[in-house]
């Protein structure tokens, strides 16, 4: 990220993820992080997020919190509008059941 302009500001680039499962019907997007970045004018700095596979964690037809195999899209922009980055991966493996407790909301940011 870089300020382009002649003074200084602060962006939140904000993290969305779309998972693709049979069955449930799942959210269009979901935020999965965000960062607060304050930069002067020229400054520029790398942001990166963590994404971890409890992020993707849904109810299941079963009712119970379930990470399946899925095509993942990603992208990266200031508002749930914006798509300055876009990537797919896919989830591999058998499905995988976890407690209330092991769910991920939010990725970890590092800024540098």
């Amino acid at each position: 990220m870089t300020n382009t302009g002649d003074r200084a500001g602060t962006a939140t680039p904000q993290l969305y993820l779309r998972v693709y499962t049979a069955g449930v019907t799942r959210p269009a997007q979901q935020l999965a992080g965000f960062a607060r970045v304050e930069l002067a004018p020229g400054e520029s700095r790398r942001i990166a997020f963590t994404v971890y596979a409890e992020q993707l964690v849904y109810t299941n037809l079963t009712h119970d919190f379930a990470i399946e195999p899925a095509i993942v899209d990603w992208f990266i922009g200031f508002g749930s509008d914006d798509r300055c980055a876009e990537i797919s991966f896919e989830v591999e493996g058998e499905t995988r059941l976890l407690a209330t407790a092991e769910r991920v909301l939010f990725s970890d940011v590092a800024i540098a």
